[in-house]
């Protein structure tokens, strides 16, 4: 187990010998011979190359490409989430598209981005949140208090009587 290595290093330190040093010694070998296989995935991952990936591979990638600030990459990902699945993880990946275009100003795609994460939406706590993003988005930027308050309404009866309760 990996989480042990510091402990034999310890010890090695202290006394001059642990019995599991080379042990440790082949575990730090296995890692290295590793990392190249495990970069070249990712990178693959990454320029879009990489054969069976899955939604929550996309999504990943799309964060990724938000951290860079490359909204082009997070659009890509998402939109390839979106392929790859109807669940969790492509809901997630369009919310993420919709903030990043709301982050450039293009109120468009983020409304756009919304309404696909909203038709996807995997359960009512994600349909909450979706819809809480709408209702912002109805009221700062298009100025549109009905379709705001809708949306606001439609968050709490997605929330559900319990976690509106909890609240208060």
């Amino acid at each position: 187990d990996g989480a042990l290595i510091p402990e034999v290093f310890l010890a090695l330190a202290k006394h001059g010998h642990h019995p599991d040093v080379a042990r440790v010694i082949e575990h730090n070998a296995m890692d290295l011979v590793a990392m190249p296989a495990l970069l070249g995935h990712l990178a693959a991952q990454l320029d879009g190359t990489a054969r069976d990936t899955d939604a929550r591979d996309h999504l990943a990638c799309a964060r990724v490409y938000a951290r860079a600030d490359d909204d082009e990459g997070v659009a890509r990902f998402a939109a390839r989430a979106l392929d790859a699945g109807q669940g969790e993880d492509a809901c997630h990946a369009l919310v993420l598209a919709a903030r990043q275009a709301r982050r450039r100003g293009d109120f468009e795609d983020e409304a756009r981005w919304l309404v696909a994460a909203l038709e996807r939406a995997h359960d009512d706590v994600m349909r909450a949140c979706v819809h809480l993003e709408l209702a912002k988005h109805f009221e700062h930027r298009r100025k549109d208090t009905h379709a705001a308050i809708a949306h606001a309404r439609a968050a709490c009866e997605a929330e559900g009587e319990e976690d509106r309760k909890s609240v208060v």
